[in-house]
């Protein structure tokens, strides 16, 4: 059984064991927070399952699966008066960090990292310029985020490096 049926075998798992959970009254979550966990789940098993394989295109959409997971989570989870808003610039540092995590697959590609900072730059410039308020609800959003989980977070970041140093 190669990698990425394991992970598909897992996420159908998953999903199988919180419907049941669900329907038998021991957890509570909506189809959102379902979403959002599918998505973080299958952005880090595709991102896991392509860093160092030369497989950009999962690799890049992992990341963006898990990014997308991220917000939605953020935007449902805490209140932020435009939750609209936020959607560009999501956008830009979701590509941003897409080109930068293949940039970081691949250090000879130098073309990854000029994309990477072009986007967090231009949703750096957007913030100043355009939108302040919207930073400040989503920033305080994600670090009370980031208080929560992390230490999943650095468990995430352990893997990544452990993969990019077998490689």
């Amino acid at each position: 059984m190669n990698r990425t049926n394991l992970i598909i075998g897992y996420l159908v798992i998953l999903i199988f064991l919180a419907v049941i959970l669900r329907i038998s009254g021991i957890i509570s979550f909506t189809i959102l927070d379902l979403l959002n966990y599918l998505f973080m789940f299958a952005g880090i098993s595709a991102v896991f399952s392509s860093f160092g394989k030369e497989r950009k295109g999962i690799l890049f959409s992992g990341s963006t699966l898990f990014l997308i997971g991220i917000v939605i989570y953020v935007t449902s989870k805490f209140d932020l008066e435009e939750a609209r808003q936020i959607v560009f610039l999501s956008v830009l540092f979701i590509i941003g960090v897409g080109f930068l995590l293949l940039f970081i697959d691949s250090t000879s590609q130098k073309i990854y990292l000029v994309f990477s900072l072009f986007f967090i730059a231009c949703g750096l410039l957007y913030i100043v310029f355009l939108r302040r308020s919207v930073l400040s609800g989503f920033a305080d959003s994600l670090l009370a985020m980031v208080k929560s989980y992390w230490l999943i977070l650095l468990v995430i970041a352990g893997f990544i490096l452990l993969l990019r140093r077998k490689s």
